[in-house]
C-alpha cells in the first residue's frame, strides 16, 4: 500500500505537459507527420535540449526507418512525437490517429484477447489476420486455454517475444493511421522477427498502407524504407533513402559498429526476456538480395549491443518515466491524436 501511495503522490502531483505541444489539427492527406525546427526536453527547465534542430516530412503510407547509436534519441523523437517532451521551439504537426509500440509492453491483467482487442469491438476475421501476421498461433497453442488465458500482473506468465508481439498485434488491431515503433523486433529471435517484419511492417505486411515510423537497430531491413533519419547527439545528421546514405557513407559509422564484432560468428543472449542469435556477418546481411534473404541473415550485433548499453545506462531512463504523465488512448501501446488524451496512472 505504502509503494502504490508513493506512486499515486508523484504522478498526482507532477506538472501536466503542455496539450498544444502537438497540432492535431492538421488536415492534409499527403503530409500526416511534420516537424519543423523543432527543439524538445524532458524538462523545459534543463539546461540543455535533448533533441534540437529537428526537421521531419512524413508522408503518407511511407516506412520511415530512425537510426542510430545507443543514447542519441530515437526513442525520445517517438515520444516526441506523441507530445510526451516539452516542446522549446519549432512546430509538431499530426494529421490522423497514432498507434504507438513501446520499447518496454505494457500489459493488462486480463486475457490476451482483451490485451489485443482493448475494449474495441471484436472482429474474428481481422483478429485472426493480426494474430498470424503477429506470429502468435504457435504460441496460444501452447497455452492452456489459447487468447482466453490470463495474463498475469505485467505479463509475468509470458516471455518477452510474446510480450512483444502482443503489444504489436493490439497496436495493429486499432487499425490507426500513423503507427510510432519503438524497436518491436528487439525481443524477437531472427525467424520470429523476420516473419513478424514481412508481414506486419514491411512492404508487403498488414501496415504496408499505413505509415510506419520505425525506430530500429536492424540494418538490413533499412534498403525497404522510403526514407531514412541518421540520428546523433540529438539531431538528424543524415536522411535519404538507403542508397544515397550508402553512397555518402552516412551509414559508415553504424556498418564499422557492427564489423568490429563480425569475429563473433554467434553470441547467444539469454535472459528472462528472450534472446537472439548472431547468424552472421554484417557484410553479408547488407548485401542480400531479396527481403526474406535479407532479414534471414540479419546480424543481431546491434540490438544485443544496444540492450546490453543500456542495461548500462539505465539511470537516463528515470527521468523519461518521470516524465511522461500523459498517454494517449491505447494506454502505452496505441495512441489517438483525435483529443482523446488521457492521464494514465500506469505512467
Amino acid at each position: 500500500v505504502a509503494v502504490s501511495n508513493c506512486r499515486l503522490t508523484n504522478f498526482l502531483i507532477s506538472a501536466e505537459l503542455s496539450p498544444y505541444s502537438v497540432d492535431t489539427t492538421v488536415r492534409d492527406n499527403n503530409q500526416v507527420v511534420k516537424v519543423s525546427e523543432g527543439t524538445f526536453a524532458w524538462d523545459e527547465t534543463e539546461f540543455s535540449a535533448t533533441l534540437r534542430s529537428i526537421n521531419i516530412s512524413v508522408q503518407k503510407g511511407q516506412l520511415i526507418a530512425v537510426v542510430g547509436r545507443v543514447g542519441h534519441g530515437k526513442s525520445s523523437l517517438l515520444q516526441a512525437l506523441l507530445g510526451e517532451m516539452d516542446i522549446l521551439r519549432g512546430y509538431v504537426g499530426i494529421s490522423g490517429c497514432i498507434a504507438y509500440v513501446p520499447q518496454k509492453p505494457w500489459m493488462q491483467n486480463q486475457s490476451i484477447r482483451q490485451n489485443i482487442t482493448l475494449g474495441k469491438r471484436y472482429d474474428e476475421f481481422f483478429y485472426n489476420r493480426v494474430l498470424d501476421a503477429c506470429a502468435l498461433y504457435p504460441d496460444l497453442h501452447g497455452l492452456p486455454n489459447g487468447d482466453m488465458t490470463e495474463i498475469g500482473e505485467q505479463g509475468i506468465n509470458l516471455s518477452g517475444g510474446q510480450k512483444a508481439r502482443i503489444s504489436l498485434a493490439r497496436a495493429v488491431y486499432q487499425n490507426h493511421d500513423i503507427y510510432l515503433l519503438d524497436d518491436p523486433m528487439s525481443a524477437l529471435d531472427w525467424q520470429v522477427g523476420a516473419q513478424v517484419f514481412s508481414s506486419v511492417i514491411g512492404p508487403n505486411g498488414m501496415l504496408r498502407n499505413k505509415t510506419r515510423i520505425l525506430v530500429t537497430n536492424e540494418l538490413t531491413i533499412l534498403r525497404h524504407s522510403d526514407m531514412i533519419y541518421v540520428m546523433e547527439n540529438g539531431r538528424i545528421e543524415h536522411e535519404g533513402c538507403y542508397t544515397q546514405l550508402m553512397q555518402t557513407g552516412a551509414l559508415q559509422v553504424l556498418l564499422e559498429e557492427c564489423q568490429k564484432q563480425k569475429h563473433k560468428r554467434r553470441i547467444e543472449i539469454n535472459d528472462d526476456d528472450g534472446g537472439f542469435e548472431i547468424v552472421s556477418d554484417c557484410e553479408d546481411a547488407i548485401s542480400g538480395s531479396s527481403l526474406t534473404d535479407a532479414i534471414l541473415s540479419v546480424s543481431y550485433v546491434s540490438t544485443a549491443s544496444g540492450i546490453l548499453t543500456r542495461c548500462s545506462t539505465g539511470s537516463s531512463t528515470s527521468k523519461r518515466s518521470r516524465r511522461r504523465r500523459r498517454t494517449f488512448c491505447g494506454v502505452g501501446s496505441t495512441a489517438s491524436t483525435d483529443h482523446c488524451r488521457r492521464s494514465s496512472a500506469e505512467r
